[in-house]
């Protein structure tokens, strides 16, 4: 996060000669990273003795540090007439995140894409892995239509050579805010600014979630909350997934629709020892799928030319469409509606994406996706209640002129959010009331302060926490 110092451990290994006197000097080779504590004093390290630096490397990052910063390093090694250097990049205040927490592992991203951050480079983010898989996920991302000219989302674009579309921007970017033994939750916010004209209003809250339990240990949850924030009904509206699979690297894979379960699936049709995955709608009925060929050929269409719009709607739109696609390289899209939304109303959407090692195991996990989401949401208040106090990092950090800072309350609470200056003075009072147990986010503006670092502080009952933000004008 900007402004945060980083203590950095790394494992190495001597695959030469036995080091006499090993210097380990860690050096940055950009302005948004400080090396603060950069030498370690190695000694004598043996021939294939593997050591870890002590103390820890610490780096400072710079308080307007960007979103998805790539920062670069250089390891160098010396020992008397020996000297060599190691590169090394990663990734500072990322809007994205790996959520694990049982065998599944999925990138999510603070701008509706899944799997990746950087279609089609796809460096920023490990894509989707069961067990100890590699990744079987090329791209995906969700897409919400209306008609053919109001499609909005994240998918490829209509274009041969277009990346993905734009058309939601992020709010409050992917972050894990829950894990224990039993769960881990993740959240993310974004709207449909990126559109321009043709947006349709709507804010989209993602909760994900992941179990522990035996019966849930193969699936993800994403609920998507829809939040009309138009003036007009927002009707016939059908939200969905995209999904590109490459089971085996894009050849021989199979797509079909179990109807049984309601659920589309992939698997590879020449080795079917390679893990099965699935996406199926669990929160609601009015069920959808439409397989896809990715080279076309098959009565579909083709999306190695581009993916348009009107593809997308029909993909999402058409209910049961096209029940299988394959063998080759292949896609689908799960989705649900038609639905309506009045102004200021909010609809669930809520998906289960699962893996397996056949189809029984696909539907047992896309089973137990639904009693679980049933058993643990109330879809009567559109949420769930927390299960912990959190202060989150306001959005967006640096900011100007005005910023979100949220908050979840398990229990009713007597709730103070207040901001301050460097010095510990009181600047302002955003919230100071009894409040019921929830998500609440507040708006603050930051007319009438200068640029710099302030704090800001909640106090729930026993619960307090602080944390820091920046004015930039």
């Amino acid at each position: 996060m900007p402004g945060e110092i980083i203590s950095i451990e790394i494992k190495f290994k001597n695959y030469l000669s036995t080091a006499s006197n090993l210097t380990i000097t860690l050096e940055s080779r950009n302005p948004d990273a400080v090396v603060r504590n950069g030498i370690f004093s190695a000694g004598s390290i043996a021939a294939s003795d593997s050591f870890s630096n002590s103390p820890k490397f610490t780096v400072s990052l710079e308080n307007m540090l960007p979103l998805n910063t790539q920062l670069n390093f250089l390891i160098k090694y010396s020992d008397g007439d020996y000297s060599d250097y190691q590169a090394i990049t990663t990734f500072a205040n990322p809007s994205f995140a790996a959520h694990s927490g049982n065998d599944i592992s999925l990138t999510i991203t603070g701008k509706g894409t899944l799997g990746f951050n950087d279609y089609p480079s796809n460096m920023q983010g490990t894509g989707f892995t069961y067990l100890n898989s590699s990744n079987l996920l090329f791209e995906g991302a969700l897409m919400i239509a209306s008609s053919a000219a109001k499609v909005l989302d994240a998918a490829r674009g209509s274009g041969e050579a277009s990346g993905q579309n734009e058309d939601f921007d992020p709010v409050q970017p992917f972050r894990i805010v829950s894990e224990n033994n039993d769960l881990v939750h993740g959240t993310a916010e974004f709207n449909d600014n990126g559109a321009g004209a043709g947006k349709l209003g709507i804010d989209v809250v993602l909760n994900s979630y992941t179990f522990t339990d035996d019966s849930s240990r193969n699936y993800i949850i994403l609920k998507y909350s829809i939040i009309n924030n138009s003036a007009d009904i927002i009707s016939n509206l059908y939200p969905g997934l995209y999904f590109d699979w490459d089971i085996a690297g894009g050849a021989d894979d199979l797509t079909a629709y179990d109807s049984g379960e309601n659920f589309g699936y992939v698997y590879n049709g020449s080795n079917q020892n390679f893990p099965w995955v699935g996406t199926g709608i669990i929160s609601r009925t009015g069920y959808g799928f439409w397989g896809i060929n990715n080279s076309g050929g098959d009565g579909g269409f083709s999306i190695y030319d581009g993916f348009s719009d009107a593809e997308k709607f029909q993909s999402l739109a058409s209910g049961i469409g096209k029940l299988q696609a394959g063998p080759g390289d292949v896609s689908f899209v799960v989705s649900t509606g038609p639905l309506n939304i009045g102004p200021s109303d909010t609809i669930n959407a809520a998906f289960a994406v699962a893996a397996g090692s056949n189809l029984n195991e696909l539907r047992t996990a896309i089973s137990n996706a639904r009693i679980k989401y049933r058993n643990f949401v109330n879809d009567t208040t559109g949420g769930e209640i927390p299960d912990k106090f959190v202060l989150y990092q306001n959005y967006p950090n640096p900011f100007n002129p005005n910023t979100t800072i949220r908050y979840n309350l398990p229990v009713q609470s007597n709730v103070f959010l207040k901001v301050y200056d460097v010095l510990g003075n009181e600047l302002r009072t955003l919230v100071n009331q009894l409040q019921p147990a929830g998500d609440y986010r507040i708006e603050f503006k930051s007319e009438g302060l200068a640029s710099g670092i302030y704090f800001y502080r909640i106090e729930a009952g026993s619960f307090s926490e602080i944390r820091k933000m920046v004015i930039l004008k």
